[in-house]
């Protein structure tokens, strides 16, 4: 049985692609298929764009003529237990929706200035490097927007979709059964880089007399009880590749995710 809009959930993360140019060069970047990611809280297709935070309901959603496709994504908790789908006894939606309906009653700018910073972020974020540097490098990027986050607090004021929908499963009152959780999907077989562990670690150093928690969070993120990735650093193609949410079905368009990008 196909799977429709109609079977679409509360809680469920829809992930598009437009059809303008921007969009393209995000994916192209992202090394993904997607430009743009939404959440469903029931009612409303809630995710940021250009104007700001929006919602739109489903129909006016599928109506749009921009968007080339749209496929939803589920939450399993437990990093993909089967047991643990979202809706299911023990995993309600309603912690993660009540931080998406508290965003759209104080808005949210979207991020577009960083947009290009966005990108700069994405094309390190895909280079190619040792499997062991790879790891190096996601904490390196985190600290980086660790420190500016600390040395001024209003530098991100908006933020972009990817990230929007991360904070939502991680800002809520029980993070650590909802937080998604992220698969390293640009690993590549190496021996470690001596030169950028010795850079990894100093900056891990100057870090900790800033942050004294910092090594717990980091022992977190490589346990996986938490998100191993900063909010603001999450694209759609990490979204897509989440051991914590699973393909449910194309509502908009034809193909599959397997396709690739249209013309690719």
């Amino acid at each position: 049985m196909s799977f429709t809009a109609d079977d679409v959930k509360e809680g469920d993360i829809l992930l598009m692609m437009y059809k303008e140019w921007s969009a393209e060069l995000i994916a192209l970047l992202d090394n993904g298929i997607y430009s743009h990611s939404a959440y469903f809280n029931g009612e409303y297709v809630v995710g940021c764009i250009r104007v700001g935070l929006v919602h739109n309901d489903m129909k006016t959603t599928l109506a749009d003529k921009d968007t080339a496709y749209i496929d939803v994504y589920r939450f399993y908790g437990d990093g993909g237990d089967p047991n643990c789908e979202m809706g299911s006894p023990g995993w309600s939606p309603a912690p993660v929706t009540a931080v998406c309906n508290a965003y759209m009653k104080k808005g949210v700018s979207y991020a577009y200035d960083d947009l290009y910073f966005y990108w700069i972020l994405i094309i390190l974020h895909n280079l190619p490097k040792t499997a062991e540097g790879r790891k190096q490098m996601w904490f390196l990027i985190n600290a980086l927007v660790f420190l500016a986050d600390k040395a001024d607090p209003d530098l991100h004021k908006g933020m972009i979709c990817s990230e929007f929908i991360t904070r939502l499963f991680l800002e809520n009152d029980d993070y650590q059964k909802y937080a998604l959780k992220f698969a390293d999907t640009y690993q590549i077989p190496g021996p470690p880089d001596k030169e950028f562990e010795a850079a990894y670690e100093a900056a891990l150093a100057a870090l900790k007399v800033i942050d004294p928690e910092l090594e717990k969070k980091i022992e977190d993120a490589k346990s996986g009880s938490i998100s191993a990735l900063a909010p603001e650093l999450v694209t759609p193609n990490n979204l897509r590749h989440s051991p914590s949410l699973k393909f449910m079905g194309r509502i908009l368009g034809s193909g599959s995710p397997e396709d690739g990008l249209p013309g690719s």
